[in-house]
């Protein structure tokens, strides 16, 4: 927002007032007045010392000197005239207003504010002064002050335009959005043309939704004003809320090339741009807001955001712990930092991390949910922090899409909308899937909102649907009508709430019914997706209080698989991997954010247990190997049996699986896709379930290729069945040959029986629709011939 800020003038006194005032001293003020008036202010300063060693009680000369001293920045010396001014002449106003001034310039807004309450007091009939005295007030977050500031300006000078605008900027901040708007417009009724009073009203729509009118506001304070670089960069952030990824980008570039040096629109510019996926430029932006305003925690907190998204948890720690520095309750640098300490596995303060999550929750503020997923969190928990993440997005304003029950279409149209279709866990789950669907029964398309990478994923993804978008260039508006206009009758949301997620198209409700499905682990929380594809293992339907979206059942595993994986041939040696050639082999491959203190504890005794084993894992940085190295001595076991690897293609990491002997699985957040893939590598995956979806998810996989006893209820049993394994050949063997065995007859990897029932579904809620029944939860029965 842009203050419109009413600074005090400084005034040359010129007609003593002093009752004392001699002859002679009248006549050198006089003299030293029109040096002052002049510019020529050596003599002007001079000639004042020569008044006051006249008449040292002469409050004229000592204010006027502390203006000559202040024009040449000698701060301290002019204050101490003005104050010997105000000594002599205790409501004198003019050094008042000058001190004022000098706080100001030296950054010292609790003076300023100070005597402005002293100018208020000597002269409460100036209304400029009460609205001077709100606008430090609120520069300083006394909100509510300011408020009665502008409201005891408003009180003696009714049409004061400057007062309403400012009260509505304060109460904006206050979130009493209404009372903000109805405030701006009087400031424009009263000051037609008003551009600060338009920008402040486009922040108050804004934060209303009211997206569309937000912009509107923004571009009359620019048609007003085409200098005003705060208005285009407000205008920036609403058409980034709209998806209007390029136009926000242009905007914000504008305000920059208006106001080079304003680290505020840089910033906005830096989100922008990591919306366009410009990463590398966004935090090159974010940089230069730090060198320009130090001070200013959102271009820091952007920074570590942006660092995530390159794998540079270490830099983005350093910036997120630095924006919290600056502002201790940031909760947005806050949920951050904590996600960004489990990425290197830095559990220096784990519980305390993990209660204030708990805390901002409680206390409403912005929490991603996602973050909250990999904490021992309740269903009920992520719940609460799914619907407040929700209900914090932007939403553009769009009249109700009409959707007609009857006559429809020949074939129920479905509409995958993902960021995924790429190589990538979801992307690489979706190609056979789709290309089973019945055709005589569905037309599919996907609506694709990610960079095209042209990998061979893409291509398959492309060539098993009828229809393939992309959408990238589109606002949310553009690509919603699109999808109507397609005639989508269910519309599944791959993304859920994760990066780069497009929900606000969804929340547009561009197709009567809509799906939540594999992106997000857990609950949405809102009212405008209908369903969520689960399982009776991993959502069982006594869950159902804690999910806004109805829950379904598909009768065997809620994941789809790919049964087109290959793994590198030759494949690769133990000894290729930096594994020993003999010796148990434990692995672990699921994202480093997932382990947990009492997770690797466990994985610590087991090594403990199993003599000569070690344990295999996958981590993307230096620090993270650090401190898993250095987690492991603490609790007895040499750094050396961890072995660590990094990225590798699909192909090289289907073979590398093959090296190991048993995927220790992470808990309260299960391997999901990662499972899949290890079990489709023949490697047998040990879990530990929990409450929630995403504690469920190997479970799910588990039973669905036929082996139960993998899936353990507690740490103990957990720990238990792996030393079984390690230290028992035979039983190991038999194991890991029944999985074998189960990859060409159980459930999880027949995607022909997996995809009839997925169709199943659909052909219910596209029913249950056009019937005009409410979504409601159902379990989809065992097919005939599945």
């Amino acid at each position: 927002m842009n203050r419109k800020q009413r600074r005090a003038v400084n005034k040359i006194s010129a007609n003593p007032s002093s009752a004392s005032a001699l002859p002679i001293s009248s006549q050198m003020f006089a003299q030293a007045v029109q040096f002052h008036q002049s510019g020529r202010l050596a003599e002007a300063e001079e000639t004042y010392h020569n008044v006051l060693r006249v008449d040292p009680t002469h409050a004229e000369a000592w204010s006027n000197l502390g203006l000559a001293l202040r024009s040449r920045d000698d701060f301290d010396r002019a204050v101490a005239a003005y104050r010997r001014a105000i000594v002599l002449r205790p409501n004198y106003l003019e050094p008042h207003l000058n001190l004022i001034d000098v706080s100001q310039a030296l950054g010292d807004r609790e003076k300023a504010i100070f005597f402005t309450g002293r100018v208020v007091a000597i002269r409460p009939e100036i209304p400029e002064v009460h609205n001077n005295l709100g606008v430090l007030l609120q520069e300083q977050g006394r909100i509510p002050e300011a408020v009665v500031c502008y409201h005891d300006a408003l009180r003696i000078r009714p049409e004061f335009a400057d007062a309403y605008s400012n009260l509505g900027m304060a109460l904006h901040e206050l979130g009493r959005n209404d009372e903000a708007i109805e405030a701006c417009n009087k400031a424009i009724h009263y000051k037609p043309g008003y551009a600060e009073a338009y920008s402040n009203l486009g922040g108050a729509l804004r934060a209303l939704g009211r997206h569309s009118e937000a912009i509107d506001a923004y571009r009359q304070a620019i048609e007003a004003k085409s200098s005003f670089a705060g208005a285009y960069s407000n205008l920036g952030m609403a058409l980034t809320d709209l998806g209007q990824i390029d136009e926000a980008v242009e905007a914000c570039r504008k305000a920059c090339e208006l106001k080079p040096g304003d680290p505020e629109a840089l910033c906005n510019l830096g989100t922008a741009l990591q919306k366009q996926s410009e990463v590398k430029e966004a935090l090159a932006t974010y940089r230069k807001a730090v060198v320009l305003k130090p001070g200013y925690a959102s271009p820091y907190s952007n920074l570590g955001m942006g660092l995530h998204e390159e794998n540079k948890f270490e830099e983005a720690i350093a910036a997120l712990h630095y924006a919290i520095r600056l502002k201790p309750d940031y909760a947005e640098a806050i949920s951050e930092y904590v996600q960004m300490r489990r990425h290197i596995c830095d559990w220096a303060d784990f519980e305390t991390d993990q209660q204030r999550l708990f805390e901002l929750i409680g206390e409403d503020k912005p929490v991603a949910s996602f973050i909250l997923l990999a904490s021992s969190s309740s269903p009920h928990e992520q719940l609460v922090c799914a619907k407040q993440s929700i209900s914090r997005m932007p939403v553009p304003a769009h009249a109700p899409f009409v959707h007609q029950r009857e006559g429809r279409h020949d074939k129920i149209r479905v509409g995958y909308l993902s960021i995924d279709f790429r190589d990538h866990p979801v992307g690489r789950l979706m190609p056979e899937m789709f290309s089973r669907h019945d055709r005589n029964r569905f037309e599919i398309s996907a609506y694709s909102y990610c960079p095209d990478d042209s990998g061979p994923t893409r291509q398959r993804l492309r060539a098993a649907c009828d229809h393939f978008i992309d959408i990238r260039e589109m606002s949310h508006v553009e690509a919603a009508e699109l999808i109507h206009r397609d005639g989508i009758d269910i519309l599944i949301d791959l993304t859920g709430r994760t990066l780069g997620a497009r929900t606000e198209i969804m929340a547009l409700r561009p197709a009567p019914v809509e799906v939540s499905f594999i992106g997000y682990p857990g609950t949405m929380g809102t009212s405008f997706i209908d369903y969520v594809i689960a399982d009776p293992f991993l959502v069982p339907f006594d869950q159902q209080p804690f999910y806004t979206e109805k829950i379904v059942h598909l009768p065997d595993c809620y994941q789809p698989s790919d049964t087109s994986r290959v793994m590198a041939n030759p494949p690769p040696t133990r000894a290729d991997c930096g594994l020993p050639a003999d010796g148990f082999v434990f692995c672990t491959f699921n994202n480093t954010y997932k382990i947990t203190p009492p997770v690797f504890d466990s994985w610590m005794r087991i090594l403990q247990q199993t003599p000569h084993s070690v344990l295999w894992l996958y981590c993307k940085t230096p620090q993270t190997i650090a401190n898993l190295q250095r987690e492991a001595e603490a609790r007895g076991v040499s750094a050396n049996r961890l072995v660590f690897t990094g990225f590798a293609q699909m192909e090289v990491f289907l073979a590398r699986l093959n090296m190991a002997n048993l995927f220790l699985d992470s808990t309260p957040y299960n391997a999901g896709a990662t499972c899949n893939d290890a079990l489709w590598a023949g490697l047998p995956v040990l879990t530990c379930v929990g409450e929630t979806y995403v504690g469920r998810m190997a479970g799910s996989l588990l039973n669905a290729v036929g082996l139960p006893e993998l899936v353990t209820k507690s740490l103990a049993d957990y720990e238990a069945m792996a030393i079984r394994l390690a230290n028992d050949p035979a039983l190991y063997a038999s194991l890991r040959q029944r999985l074998w065995t189960n990859r060409s007859t159980a459930p999880l990897f027949d995607m022909a029986r997996y995809t009839r029932h997925l169709d199943a579904a659909f052909a219910t809620m596209a029913e249950r629709w056009r019937s005009g029944q409410a979504p409601a939860p159902f379990a989809v029965p065992v097919l005939a011939g599945a």
